[in-house]
């Protein structure tokens, strides 16, 4: 007994995280198998793979509550095809490689009688205490069965909410690019059931804190008054949950969202006070991370093509949508302000800087889903060999200047000003 506990006792002081981890993850798993609602104590008893598996069943069953289940599809399977990117580099990077084609799934919207959410990603579960697999991503979670939801012994305070619950927030839902293609199109599959937003009583946001999530919301006659904010340990039960679908695979937006966000956005008439210019290069140099090390010398090479640096913080959403429609060319470190490109026409040039370290793709994505002419070159330093990815997300970038001159060369033509 006296070895057991010591043994206990080593493992615990040299693995502290690890050990309360697995033991939280079994006491939670233990009292899944009892017969206490996760409203009360323990984690869900279990999920769907779909919430069109799980309104087929309500509706079918003899609870009280399933004449007042709904599901209804809304735009079907899209296939997605990509043509490859062009740049100076020897191979285009694997991460490419791997998404030339792709399938986002279909989009609907639901009614969930009696449905609870739960944390800052608002997992959905249903009155039978099962979570909605589809319906509830988490970012870098592989499995339904590894979700943060099942590892928990108790969920926060449960609040009651009369009236009608609408979900929109999605995993990374605080960021511009997710805001904007992740979490904003759920309110368009509302709109597209034929639902009046002006009805609704409350909608689930990540947060409700920066410019751009109030600008947005407003847009749609949304205000603090009816903002309920997942960050804050979130466990809500609505008399009438509203299930908008995710608009599809993160990074992977399919040509309905971006309709819509033209549609909403793009202002009729272009800003006369923005001076707007044919060919220009967003800064990340008020960021904190991605940005350009050596800008000083990159900024001379861009002037000689006739760029004009810009700082996407200083404009509204409607004057970013506007500079990015009347731009021919933009040039940019990898970051969310990109998001603007599906506001570009079709055929303008896009060149995207990476650093080694991380390439993420989903710009590229966006510019094959609009047409647009994109490019890409990696930072300087050394390049990870073969499939590996440190995933070096906030790792600024120093640029090799001749290659830029060559890209820049190879999507212009020539040096001389727009």
């Amino acid at each position: 007994m006296r070895s057991n506990t010591q043994d206990f006792l080593r493992l615990y002081l040299k693995y502290p995280k690890r050990l309360v981890s697995l033991l939280t993850k079994k006491s939670a798993g233990l009292l899944a198998s009892a017969s206490s609602s996760s409203e009360l104590i323990g984690p869900p008893k279990g999920f769907y793979r779909s919430t069109k598996v799980w309104s087929e069943l309500a509706s079918a069953s003899a609870d009280g509550d399933h004449n007042l289940v709904s599901y209804l599809e809304l735009y079907p399977e899209q296939p997605l095809k990509r043509s490859p990117p062009i740049t100076v580099e020897p191979n285009i990077h694997w991460k490419f490689e791997r998404e030339y084609q792709k399938t986002s799934p279909a989009a609907f919207a639901a009614i969930v009688p009696r449905g609870r959410v739960f944390g800052e990603h608002s997992s959905v579960i249903t009155s039978d205490d099962k979570l909605l697999e589809d319906v509830s991503k988490v970012h870098g979670n592989k499995s339904v069965e590894t979700h943060p939801v099942f590892s928990q012994i108790k969920l926060p305070k449960l609040y009651a909410m009369s009236g009608s619950v609408a979900v929109l927030s999605v995993a990374g839902g605080h960021g511009f690019f997710h805001w904007m293609f992740d979490l904003l199109p759920r309110l368009h599959l509302l709109q597209k059931a034929g639902m009046d937003l002006n009805t609704i009583d409350w909608f689930i946001v990540n947060e409700f804190k920066v410019p751009f999530q109030r600008e947005t919301l407003a847009h749609f006659g949304i205000f603090e008054d009816r903002i309920i904010e997942s960050k804050k340990l979130l466990h809500v039960k609505a008399e009438r949950l509203i299930l908008p679908s995710l608009a599809g695979r993160t990074g992977n937006m399919p040509s309905w969202v971006c309709d819509f966000l033209r549609r909403e956005f793009l202002p009729k008439e272009n800003f006369s006070d923005i001076n707007a210019h044919s060919r220009i290069y967003v800064s990340r140099n008020g960021s904190r991370h991605r940005k350009i090390l050596n800008e000083e010398a990159l900024l001379p090479v861009l002037e000689k093509f006739g760029f004009r640096q810009i700082r996407l913080e200083d404009f509204s959403i409607y004057q970013q949508a506007s500079m990015f429609s009347q731009a021919q060319a933009i040039i940019s470190p990898h970051g969310a302000g990109l998001s603007n490109l599906v506001f570009c026409q079709t055929h303008t040039k896009v060149i995207e800087i990476f650093s080694p370290n991380y390439v993420n793709v989903c710009f590229w994505a966006l510019s094959t889903q609009l047409k647009l002419e994109y490019y890409y070159l990696l930072g300087a330093g050394k390049q990870p060999k073969g499939l590996n990815d440190p995933h070096k997300s906030r790792e600024n970038i120093s640029v090799d200047i001749d290659d830029v001159k060559k890209t820049l060369a190879m999507a212009l033509g020539s040096s001389e000003s727009a």
